[in-house]
Formats: C-alpha cells, structure tokens, sequence
C-alpha cells in the first residue's frame, strides 16, 4: 500500500448565490458612469471569489464585434504605506502593472508626474478595452495610494474612456474613503457581503454536496446537522467549502452514515489540533521576536 495517495484535483465550481448576483448587477448597472465601488464585508465571506468570478466571465463573454462589451482586471495589491513616500505614484504604478502585466518604465516613474503617468496608462486601457479593475486588499493602500488609482478614472472619464475600479476590502477602508470628501463622492455604489442565513447556508451546502442536498428540511435531525455548520462556520463560504473537503476525506474511512455526531468530530479534530498548536506556542515562544 503506498504511502502517499496523491488527492484527486477538484475543478473550482463557484456557487453563484442570490446575493453574488444582486452585487454583481448593482456593479455593472453604473459602470456606465465611470464608477468607483465598494465592496466591503467580513474575510472568508466571498468578496474575492465574486471578484474573480466576474473577471473571469467577462474575459469569456468578451466579443470584439460587441460594441457594449469590455475586458476587466482582477488583482490582489500589496501594501502602499502611509509616509512610504511617493504614495500617489506608487498607486498608479501598481495598477498599471496588474492591468497591463508588464511594469512601468522606471525612468518614467522618476520623471513623470502622476497625470502624465495615469493619462499613459489609461492610453494602454483602451487599446486593450479594459474597462473594470477589481483592486482586492484596498485596505492595505495608503490614503494617497487611493488618490492616485482614482486619479487614473478620472483622467480616464476626461478623456472619454469608462473606467470602473471596484475597491475590495474587510479593514478601514470605509473610514479612508470618508476621509477623503473628493472621493467618497464618486463612490457610486457600497456593497455590503452579509453573513449568510441558515437557509442560505443549507443552499449553499446543497450545492457542494450530495448528501446536504439529500436531507429533509423537515427532518429535525437532518435540520440540526446544517444549523450545527451554519453556528460553527457562521454562514461563510470560506470556512464551509474547507470543511467540505475535510468531511470527505473523513467519510473515506468511516463505514458509517453521514450524521450529527460525524460532523462534529471532523470539526472538533481541526479545532482541537488548532487549540494544542496555540497553547504550545504561547507555552514555549512567548516573549521571543517575531520572524
């Protein structure tokens, strides 16, 4: 018996909920304006993976011979601190290089302002017919990194070319954003990512798997398996596609039926190994320098 059994790869499958399609079309319906959005809500709740869904359907649906249609960008930033210097420029510049995938000339960044270096790169957009840039972990930019990306739409929008940037974040973006008066006035649309309900959790896991869409709504026992999820995980995408796949690698040495008591040991073995690591760790490393 080897002792390395390699996991069958799983294609991606994205469960496209009521809410995913309602911020989707709340997007799209002012793009036209030359937007900026928000989307805002808690980490694991699926702001990224609606992100990379829309660019990836867009790229597929894009026609040349569509005059409506255009190209988008997803990306997830890197921080831009604050007093790193700079700031502004180091924005555009980091957009230019996620939509284009090629860096900026440094000698251009140098010796360039920030207007002549967004006005270069919304030249470059609309020779590729990008029209919408999904900047992820926006709360890792600066204030003045912020104003150099929105910069860019509004050379953009002077220019005659529709640019939506959709900022995506779980920190203190909002509170940026309203500091910044100029801004928050061209932010056209907020989108809240809310904790999904019982119901929408056990539509969710339905999807994912057999057995969740075999139960009974009306079953007690069935009903408590899925609310058992739904106030562990608290209705989150994220922690219940991983426990998922925990389920099934669990299943395949237990001869027995998916129950209650089953569920909750293969959370309780991730939860209690996790709690071991922690305690161990603050018990041997603690007061010893970060790496």
């Amino acid at each position: 018996m080897p002792i390395i059994n390699f996991p069958e790869p799983k294609q991606r499958k994205v469960i496209l909920t009521k809410m995913m399609r309602q911020i989707i079309n709340r997007t799209l319906s002012v793009h036209t304006l030359c937007a900026l959005v928000i989307w805002y809500g808690e980490s694991r709740i699926g702001k990224t993976t609606t992100a990379r869904y829309v660019a990836e359907k867009i790229l597929e649906e894009y026609d040349e011979n569509n005059p409506r249609a255009f190209r988008a960008k997803y990306y997830e930033v890197g921080e831009i601190a604050l007093w790193s210097g700079n700031e502004m420029k180091k924005g555009i510049k980091s957009l230019y290089f996620a939509a284009l995938g090629f860096p900026l000339d440094e000698s251009t960044y140098i010796k360039d302002p920030p207007e002549a270096i967004a006005l270069r790169l919304v030249h470059e957009l609309r020779k590729r017919n990008i029209q919408l840039i999904f900047v992820d972990e926006a709360g890792c930019l600066s204030l003045d990194a912020i104003r150099g990306m929105v910069l860019v739409r509004d050379v953009a929008e002077s220019n005659g070319w529709t640019l939506t940037l959709v900022f995506i974040s779980m920190d203190d973006l909002p509170q940026k954003i309203g500091k910044l008066k100029q801004i928050d006035g061209r932010t056209y649309e907020w989108c809240y990512f809310e904790q999904y309900s019982l119901n929408e959790t056990w539509n969710l896991l339905a999807e994912l798997h057999p057995h969740f869409a075999g139960l009974d709504r009306n079953n007690e026992d069935h009903r408590a398996q899925v609310e058992f999820l739904h106030e562990t995980y608290g209705g989150f995408p994220g922690q219940l596609i991983p426990f998922i796949h925990r389920m099934e690698y669990r299943s395949q040495e237990f001869r027995g039926k998916i129950e209650l008591r089953f569920l909750r040991a293969t959370h309780l073995l991730t939860a209690r190994d996790k709690e071991s690591s922690i305690k161990h760790s603050l018990a041997n490393y603690r007061g010893k320098p970060s790496r």
